[in-house]
């Protein structure tokens, strides 16, 4: 570990640094003296982080300050030269770049953020319509590295009012325009982003009173970190938002004084819950009763860590020498048994329209997708999952059994499926060896490059019930890694590589079916999102409901058949009154109609589950992974099944013939508690 942060002058000299390079970091041992006297975040040593501890070695003594340093030398060289509105310009354009090649709160693609200049601060704004009714609204705003002062970055610069100012504006212009186009708008959330290069802000607070709308403040940073998270969504974002305003209507404030991204962190450490069970658990709910909840304060410096591990963003070189910037495929920091937590996407090739993935095995594999003659993207994204799925499993095959070189250099598999996708159903199908010959392998013109080839009358070869094309690309995979490692190897092993990577005849992840029952024939019609239940709904909808004003009881532990008896007789009946009343502000046709045809999307994902269910089992084994997942997408298509039925006897009971609002997925969400 100390050999990461020391280094020789041969180290430097390899990196063609030169001594009066390094000067401008390095500490001197008078400064060492002064560090006593010197306020903690404006030290010397943050300012020189760089320690010369002999004739020819350094050390980092300070490795989180590098970053510091390097911009307060920066901002100075900048500042020294009249550059500022120069790097103002280019930084907002890296700004936009990098917002548009971030999918926002895990939703919004290629969000388009143009900015414009105000009194030396920069805006930008985004609106989009997220549900039937509800929109977010994104506002960044961009100081300039003019208003850095000397002292490095530990004081903040004040705001004279002139930020708040517009940035109210700017709001409240963008939801009158909102209004204006749908008079019936229900609400949304004000998102403003902090972005800069510089010092902090503290930017004053202006009055935001918009009658369904709730405003949030995050910085960029941990903005592009959420955005990433598998399970983030505008509408989880949201639920949090609506859980904040659940517990405080049950009379009770949250002390939280890191920001939006520790409530995050909280929620997410206690199982969706704002409010942990155990408080109310042996006499520790006294917090509750005193209307306040301290909750823990540093949750957000581990949802950063776990955020930056799992995103893993860095640069490596590909085939051509070409850099590129590449971040993990999984977006969590859990290891699998199938290598697929080593499998990395090119961002810049996701710009160029030109899907990359990268398989890190000591020597880089890059494989990417040409479909020429196919038009659905929804095909050509299957495709693509089933590619990366089998990457892994090819590679660490091949490492297990000793024909992959990790000192190797990197190889691109261009994988070209010939044939569009407008599939016709075949009564005679191309065999298992005909599939294997109708994959070709051959070198590209461009050094360290293989073409895999999926001829025509390939694609026909998924709607083999067994795993026969699949197989037969995975052999061409094989094939052309080993042609790359320089290994000469017997057909009847490679036959038996394939079958050490394929391990039965279910396993598959790509699917052809025929049509056989009327609702598959109609799925493409139904909504293209399911509204299924979700932890945080389920746990705000139970905030407050035990403190009902209809129990004669008024304490946290109840013991007995008649005390337990009253208490959730109580608690039922005050969640079917609020359900009802609720109820009564939807059009009973329309709501009916949402929940009917929600029904019937979960039908339609419940049937095409089964019938992939044994390839699922097949790629993950009978054993806790592949029968937890059965189980769980089961349970979920049953759970949305069950009370959306319950909810439609309601509706048909109190929601209005006449008028009435058309009611979202996000209200459809909650109601189904």
């Amino acid at each position: 570990m100390p050999q990461r942060v020391i280094f020789t002058k041969e180290d430097f000299n390899a990196l063609n640094i030169l001594q009066s390079d390094i000067i401008p970091f390095l500490s001197q041992i008078s400064d060492f003296k002064k560090i006593k006297t010197q306020e903690l975040g404006a030290t010397s040593l943050e300012f020189a982080p760089l320690v010369q501890i002999s004739a020819t070695e350094f050390v980092f003594a300070l490795p989180s300050a590098v970053s510091f340093c390097a911009r307060n030398m920066i901002i100075k060289f900048i500042q020294k030269h009249d550059m500022e509105n120069k790097f103002d310009d280019v930084y907002s354009a890296i700004l936009s770049k990098i917002i548009s090649n971030t999918p926002i709160l895990g939703a919004l693609n290629n969000a388009p953020m143009v900015w414009h200049s105000h009194n030396d601060i920069k805006y930008a704004s985004l609106m989009v319509e997220i549900d039937e009714g509800f929109s977010i609204i994104l506002h960044a705003f961009l100081p300039s590295i003019k208003k850095h002062r000397d002292g490095g970055f530990k004081s903040l610069i004040e705001d004279d009012g002139s930020i708040a100012k517009q940035l109210k504006y700017n709001l409240d212009q963008d939801i009158e325009k909102i209004y204006k186009r749908n008079p019936k708008h229900k609400g949304g959330l004000a998102l403003m982003i902090g972005c800069g290069w510089g010092m902090g802000y503290g930017v004053q607070k202006f009055e935001f009173k918009h009658q369904g709308w709730m405003r949030e403040t995050i910085p960029l940073p941990d903005l592009i970190r959420i955005s990433w998270l598998d399970y983030m969504s505008p509408e989880y974002f949201i639920r949090i938002q609506n859980a904040i305003k659940a517990a405080k209507n049950a009379g009770l404030s949250l002390f939280n004084f890191n920001g939006i991204l520790n409530i995050i962190a909280w929620v997410r450490e206690n199982d969706g819950h704002i409010i942990p069970h155990d408080l109310f658990l042996g006499g520790a709910s006294s917090e509750f009763q005193q209307n306040r909840l301290m909750i823990t304060q540093n949750s957000l410096r581990k949802l950063r860590g776990e955020a930056d591990l799992s995103i893993d963003r860095h640069r490596i070189m590909d085939h051509k020498g070409i850099w590129h910037v590449v971040q993990s495929f999984k977006n969590n920091t859990q290891e699998y048994a199938d290598g697929s937590h080593n499998l990395y996407f090119s961002i810049d090739n996701i710009a160029k329209n030109k899907p990359t993935v990268i398989f890190d095995a000591g020597a880089f594999v890059w494989l990417s997708i040409s479909t020429p003659n196919m038009k659905e993207y929804s095909t050509i994204n299957a495709l693509l999952k089933m590619l990366h799925m089998w990457l892994p499993r090819v590679i660490l095959t091949l490492k297990n059994n000793g024909i992959f070189n990790v000192a190797a250099s990197p190889c691109m598999l261009q994988m070209l499926f010939e044939e569009n996708d407008e599939f016709e159903i075949m009564q005679d199908l191309p065999s298992a060896e005909k599939l294997l010959g109708l994959v070709m392998v051959s070198r590209s013109t461009v050094p360290s490059e293989y073409v895999i080839a999926m001829e025509k009358g390939f694609m026909s070869g998924f709607q083999h019930a067994n795993n026969h094309a699949e197989r037969a690309i995975v052999h061409g995979m094989l094939k052309a890694i080993i042609i790359h490692h320089d290994y000469d190897i017997k057909k009847s092993k490679l036959l038996k590589l394939v079958d050490k990577v394929v391990k039965n005849n279910d396993a598959r992840s790509f699917h052809v079916m025929q049509r056989d029952s009327f609702l598959q024939y109609i799925c493409d019609q139904l909504p293209n999102k399911l509204v299924k239940l979700n932890e945080i709904d389920y746990a705000m909808v139970k905030i407050g409901l035990g403190l009902t004003k209809k129990s004669i009881l008024n304490v946290n532990h109840y013991s007995g058949k008649n005390e337990c008896v009253i208490f959730i007789n109580s608690v039922v009946s005050k969640t079917l009154d609020k359900l009802k009343n609720e109820l009564r502000g939807y059009n009973r046709l329309k709501a009916i109609l949402k929940i009917y045809l929600n029904i019937e999307r979960s039908n339609a994902e419940d049937d095409a589950w089964r019938q992939a269910s044994s390839a699922v089992l097949g790629l993950h084994g009978d054993g806790p992974e592949g029968l937890g997942l059965y189980i769980k997408n089961s349970s979920e298509y049953y759970a949305v099944n069950v009370t959306s039925r319950i909810l439609t006897e309601i509706c048909i009971c109190e929601s209005p013939l006449d008028g009435g609002e058309n009611i979202s997925n996000m209200e459809l969400r909650v109601r189904t508690y």
